[in-house]
């Protein structure tokens, strides 16, 4: 008796692809309608719930810190957690010098405490600054009254466009890798498109609210621009070292808190020194 073999058909893997990269698409569209309406409603409303929303995502995000460093006991991670919140209640009561003092004593505090994982204490150390630093400036940049929305939309609207250029751009175009050591989906199209979406999106910014658009302040974009890509750049590096491809699972479609603030960390110091040593440019 023969038994005929029925070839199955092979998978469509490029069809199977395309169509997770457009469910991945949409989802991660849908999360960003949802949440930057919220995030512009409390950044216009400053003040006590501007603060709250920002030690929430950083207490979140030193969360996924904590996991990506290796940490597995969940009380470590919660206790790890609460220390931007902490400080930035010290910020608010006691204000930015007594909350950068005790910045350095909690990386003090776990980098000479934490014997479980005396390898990371490195780690741990440089996350309380590398997260807790940038959430000191960005509630500084939004505590001036006259001017302080200005700075914290001008800082969101250049972070967010560079995102946003980097990705359509680069998926657009492809071409050369930036470094694909470290990402290797990320392109020099990609890059470069991030640079233009930021400059239009802050000479929108400009007309909208200065009427005019300086030369000084399109400099200032593409150096935060640039400033917050390689702070993404940075996130994927370490996300590497500690072979995890996402920081978490919390934001639809965009992985972790981490994975959509790591231009911010890295652009709001800057932001925030160049206000400090240049008040005469553009609106600052």
């Amino acid at each position: 008796m023969l038994i005929r073999n029925r070839i199955m058909p092979k998978p469509n893997i490029s069809l199977t692809r395309r169509l997770e990269s457009c469910k991945n698409f949409f989802v991660r569209l849908i999360t960003t309608f949802v949440l930057v309406p919220i995030v512009l409603v409390v950044t216009y409303e400053g003040g006590f719930w501007f603060i709250s929303l920002v030690s929430l995502v950083i207490g979140i995000a030193s969360f996924e810190w904590s996991k990506l460093c290796g940490e597995t006991s969940l009380i470590f991670n919660v206790c790890y957690s609460l220390t931007g919140p902490i400080i930035s209640v010290i910020y608010f009561y006691w204000g930015y010098q007594i909350a950068l003092l005790f910045i350095i004593v909690f990386a003090l505090i776990y980098m000479f405490t934490n014997n479980r994982l005396n390898h990371n204490n490195m780690w741990f150390s440089f996350g309380v600054c590398y997260l807790s630093l940038p959430m000191v400036c960005i509630i500084m940049l939004r505590m001036d009254d006259s001017i302080g929305l200005n700075y914290v939309l001008f800082l969101f609207i250049v972070v967010w466009m560079t995102d946003i250029g980097a990705y359509f751009v680069g998926k657009l175009i492809g071409g050369s890798k930036l470094m694909p050591a470290i990402s290797p989906k990320k392109t020099w199209s990609g890059a470069f498109g991030g640079l233009v979406f930021s400059l239009v999106g802050a000479i929108i910014l400009a007309s909208i609210v200065e009427n005019r658009v300086p030369p000084t302040y399109m400099v200032l974009a593409i150096f935060l621009s640039i400033i917050s890509q390689f702070g993404d750049l940075f996130e994927s590096w370490v996300k590497r070292r500690f072979n995890k491809k996402d920081s978490g699972l919390i934001i639809p479609g965009h992985g972790g808190i981490l994975d959509r603030i790591d231009g911010l960390l890295t652009s709001a110091p800057i932001m925030l020194l160049t206000i400090l040593l240049l008040k005469d440019i553009a609106f600052l």
